[in-house]
């Protein structure tokens, strides 16, 4: 092909591609122009918190969590929602747009769905497949309450769509609404009656906690999660050279004695490359490149000394008066008679039953191996609690302490199933 039959194929291309954007945009323009003359509000790029106190799966999963495309309005009846494009790493929300409506009180954890839907991630019991449909709660009594509740909705939605509802805190959800205007609006009419029945105040005596304030995880309300916040590289040692630091995938957990702390942190760097330029000289060039590391703190609110355990290479090692003790567990601590307070023989043969992963402390920061995932990191926070309550009452009081500030917790076989899932 010579240049002149270049230049044209590129033009016809560029010229495809614009009609596609002018069609695309033309599209997108009624779309939004049937929405708004239903008198509902069309939101392009809404912020993430409209999923704010949303904790049930699909949400309280994944990272990169994102939404899109709002819609607000109201039914005929009166019923606030909204409607939106939900999306998070290695999570499902369903096609089509998840649709919320509020409710007067947070009731428990209930789904109900097909049996021919797949859905994952849920953590709860399934107690019916009454109609064809899963009815999935943690407490019998309430899963039958909401069934029943939310049947004339069920039924009226299954004339529209699949049907799948979830009740999570105050929220009722639906799942895979039609984006079509008038499809989505027979949706929500009939998601409203579902939202009616769930607001009765017979419904009262099921009340639960209040939902999560901010993103959080499910089944753990009390951790918060926040898709990017730089300031949090505050709270965590993390490489210091190069620029344009960021924090992702913030998890924090301040709950209980032991507070935790884990994030993503991204960052560059620059260097120069010199290299030929084809005509016997030499050029160079500033080449950009990109860095990431997982980071996972845990951060006590009571003072205690430095030590580790099979961590690390330098330091003063310990030696104490068990032979398989030494032989199993490196400890180093700058204190020797602090480190032979805390290995005491009791705290030795927990440990050798137990045999955790690799843990350390110091300047308030404790490290300990484990996965960037919410159960491995409970996990290990289990075991740091188990490890300060077995810490000799003394101890305590040489730190300042008067009472403990961790109750002895776990039996040794309770530990050992919780690090069984902990890597080394």
């Amino acid at each position: 092909m010579d240049g002149g039959g270049g230049w044209v194929v590129l033009l016809v291309v560029l010229g495809l591609l614009v009609a596609g954007l002018i069609v695309w945009g033309v599209l997108r323009a009624r779309y939004v122009k049937s929405l708004r003359d239903k008198g509902w509000r069309f939101v392009t790029s809404p912020d993430v918190s409209i999923v704010h106190g949303l904790n049930v799966a699909p949400f309280g999963l994944g990272f990169n969590r994102r939404v899109d495309d709002q819609i607000i309005g109201r039914t005929s009846s009166g019923v606030p929602f909204q409607a939106f494009k939900y999306s998070a790493s290695g999570v499902s929300a369903g096609d089509g747009y998840v649709v919320t409506m509020p409710l007067p009180r947070s009731l428990p954890e209930f789904h109900t769905f097909p049996v021919t839907v797949n859905r994952s991630g849920i953590r709860a019991t399934e107690f019916s497949q009454d109609s064809g449909l899963r009815q999935i709660g943690h407490d019998a009594a309430w899963v039958r309450v909401a069934a029943r509740a939310l049947d004339p909705a069920l039924r009226q939605l299954s004339t529209v769509t699949t049907p799948q509802l979830v009740v999570d805190h105050a929220s009722l959800v639906g799942l895979g609404a039609p984006r079509q205007a008038d499809q989505l609006q027979a949706y929500v009419e009939a998601m409203a009656l579902g939202a009616r029945e769930l607001s009765a105040e017979g419904l009262a005596r099921f009340q639960t906690e209040a939902p999560p304030r901010e993103l959080s995880f499910y089944q753990h309300p009390a951790w918060i999660y926040r898709p990017r916040d730089d300031a949090a590289l505050q709270s965590v040692a993390h490489t210091s050279g190069g620029s344009n630091h960021q924090a992702k995938d913030v998890m924090i957990a301040t709950d209980g004695p032991i507070a935790i702390v884990a994030l993503t942190h991204h960052w560059t760097t620059t260097r120069t490359v010199t290299e030929s330029d084809g005509n016997g000289g030499t050029r160079t060039r500033t080449v950009t490149d990109h860095h990431s590391e997982n980071l996972r703190e845990f951060h006590p609110s009571f003072p205690f000394g430095e030590f580790k355990v099979n961590a690390g290479w330098f330091g003063n090692k310990r030696e104490f008066e068990s032979v398989d003790f030494n032989e199993r567990f490196t400890v180093r601590a700058p204190d020797a008679r602090f480190a032979h307070d805390i290995f005491h023989p009791r705290m030795m043969e927990w440990m050798l039953a137990v045999n955790p992963p690799p843990f350390e402390g110091a300047d308030g920061r404790l490290t300990i191996s484990c996965e960037h995932t919410v159960e491995s990191m409970e996990t290990a926070r289990l075991f740091l609690l188990a490890f300060f309550g077995r810490v000799p009452r003394y101890v305590w009081q040489n730190l300042g302490l008067a009472v403990p500030p961790v109750p002895l917790v776990g039996s040794v076989e309770q530990q050992t199933r919780l690090t069984e899932v902990l890597p080394y």
